[in-house]
């Protein structure tokens, strides 16, 4: 969507001096504390630049580089390098973590300022904004809990506040107390926006990157946002949960279409070709591929590229003598690498990446046996063969009625809810082939037009025995299709993996051990909490914030322990 005529520039409210992705000190002094710096910028200019950065779409290439690319993606086997994931990939480098970064400095402080302008309004001009308040307050909460999600305690209910006469030493609220903020903020924020006449108020209008300014969506991605939240509380507090999940079913205000999705999609140019959002280097896993194939997923073709194997590509390479006169054609064209370093030693493994040259028209050809990865469903623009550059547009993928949809499913299967799993199962599968068949069209991404997503294709897969709904493993297939459903959003994979320890070697789609040298790879839970020396700014919260977590003996042997666990991923 175009932006529209920002009324002025936006000064920046900086809250970590030298803040930069993870580097970070956590800092909390301020570079800009005079509050008549934001009274001529209009609420609706700062909501427009909250959305950008919290999409993590443009402006969040970093994070698509390191965390999403490099890290969490190959870590949960969504994706392996190509040639075979690295001995050592499981280690985290000093670039990830932008998430709090981009938090602090280009989404908080914008919807800070958003709240401030409006609060102080005279109470005419202030009921007028009320939509726009909740709204922002939907979007704050949702960041937030995504910054808290890998980090633990953070500065939240007295951050931003500088400015305004507020502290610049502010504490780190406990994640556990987070929850419970989160939770009221979004029921009084949808709360607000049903109680309102939409007419009789000030609207986000094309500034609102997501909805467009429309309320009843915000209604609904608000309550979503509830439930999504709340399922990080079923190991440490599932009454909390039950409670949440069942009041919010009760409400009808949950999303109920793909109608109702919460997604960015990014303007043509605004990913590239090339740089930082280039998907390039990455091919299909075997195990998700297997299971795709094994049990024929319509989605496969919208997550992975056939591999360069055709008929004709076959009997070419037949008649150069590449291959044996006596080998037939195998159609399956989706073929995933070994996520474990040490299986790409082995024969098979060796055999997976190996490549051909076909001599075409005086040309070398260079074929691949591996699927690549749909790079358009990451960046639009990557060029096809010929340079071409992609016309689509790249969506980035928050919260969505397949989420919603599988959640409950989860909810029910585990006697938290009294709905039907079943029901919500086989909605959630739906709903999701849907919404993906309808990203790779927004993306263009290739041979789209070969996709056969059809209704016949959906109840085959329906059909399937490994996909008909067991209750005897419905947990397990729940998880398996909420897996599968996150392929566009890395942190709630990492996440559902975290929260379940599903997909595993129990599960239909068997996580593949991971393995380098023969040593088990242990795959990281949490990010680095960055420590400050004695006298830094804000040290004495800092180290609250550090005692607090560290007392939990599941959050590891330090602030530099990425194998140790946040408060809400309980053992």
């Amino acid at each position: 969507m175009k932006l529209q005529n920002y009324s002025s520039p936006l000064i920046l409210i900086l809250l970590c001096a030298g803040l930069l992705g993870s580097s970070c000190t956590r800092n909390f002094d301020s570079i800009n504390t005079n509050p008549e710096d934001v009274i001529t910028v209009s609420t609706e200019s700062l909501f427009a630049r909250a959305c950008l950065g919290a999409t993590n779409g443009p402006g969040a290439d970093f994070q698509q580089y390191y965390d999403v690319y490099r890290d969490v993606n190959p870590w949960m086997e969504l994706w392996v390098y190509n040639g075979g994931n690295p001995t050592a990939f499981n280690e985290v480098g000093a670039n990830f973590n932008y998430r709090y970064g981009i938090y602090y400095q280009n989404v908080g402080n914008y919807l800070a300022d958003i709240m401030h302008k409006i609060n102080s309004m005279s109470d005419a001009d202030k009921a007028k904004y009320q939509n726009e308040l909740a709204i922002a307050q939907i979007l704050n909460v949702y960041y937030a809990w995504y910054v808290s999600d890998i980090n633990g305690d953070i500065p939240y209910t007295q951050a931003f506040q500088l400015r305004y006469g507020g502290t610049d030493q502010p504490k780190y609220d406990y994640q556990d107390s987070l929850f419970t903020i989160w939770d009221t903020q979004l029921k009084q924020a949808v709360s607000t926006l049903k109680s309102n006449n939409s007419a009789q108020q000030v609207s986000y209008g094309n500034y609102d990157l997501f909805y467009n300014g429309d309320v009843s969506k915000w209604i609904k991605a608000g309550t979503s946002l509830r439930l999504k939240i709340a399922m990080r509380l079923m190991k440490r507090n599932p009454s909390m949960l039950s409670s949440i999940a069942n009041e919010v079913i009760a409400s009808g205000d949950l999303m109920s279409s793909n109608d109702d999705n919460w997604i960015f999609y990014a303007r043509n140019g605004s990913t590239g070709p090339g740089g930082n959002w280039d998907p390039t280097g990455f091919v299909a896993p075997k195990p998700m591929v297997d299971f795709m194939w094994n049990t024929s997923d319509p989605r496969i073709g919208l997550f992975f590229q056939k591999n360069d194997y055709d008929s004709l590509t076959f009997v070419a390479l037949q008649q150069q003598g590449k291959i044996s006169p006596d080998s037939s054609w195998n159609p399956r064209q989706y073929v995933g690498m070994f996520c474990s370093p040490d299986a790409i030693k082995t024969p098979l493994g060796r055999r997976l990446i190996f490549r051909d040259t076909l001599k075409q028209g005086g040309n070398n050809i260079l074929l691949d046996t591996l699927s690549l990865i749909q790079y358009r469903l990451f960046q639009a623009e990557y060029p096809d063969q010929n340079g071409n550059i992609g016309q689509g547009n790249t969506p980035f993928v928050m919260l969505t009625y397949p989420d919603v949809c599988l959640m409950r499913a989860e909810l029910a299967a585990r006697g938290l809810t009294t709905e039907d799993p079943a029901q919500w199962y086989y909605e959630g599968i739906k709903a999701s082939i849907s919404m993906y068949d309808q990203l790779a069209s927004m993306a263009k991404i290739f041979d789209y037009n070969s996709v056969a997503v059809t209704q016949q294709a959906i109840n085959n897969y329906l059909n399937n025995p490994t996909i008909q709904y067991n209750p005897a493993k419905g947990i397990k297939q729940i998880c398996v299709q909420e897996f599968i459903n996150y392929f566009k959003q890395f942190n709630e994979a990492w996440a559902l993996w975290k929260r379940t320890g599903y997909p595993d070697s129990t599960t239909d789609l068997v996580r593949e051990p991971l393995q380098s040298g023969g040593q088990y790879l242990e795959i990281p839970r949490r990010a680095v909490f960055n420590n400050v020396i004695s006298g830094a700014p804000n040290y004495d919260n800092v180290q609250a914030a550090l005692q607090h977590m560290s007392s939990d003996p599941d959050w590891g042997t330090g602030p530099a322990d990425v194998y140790g666990r946040v408060w809400w991923d309980k053992k």
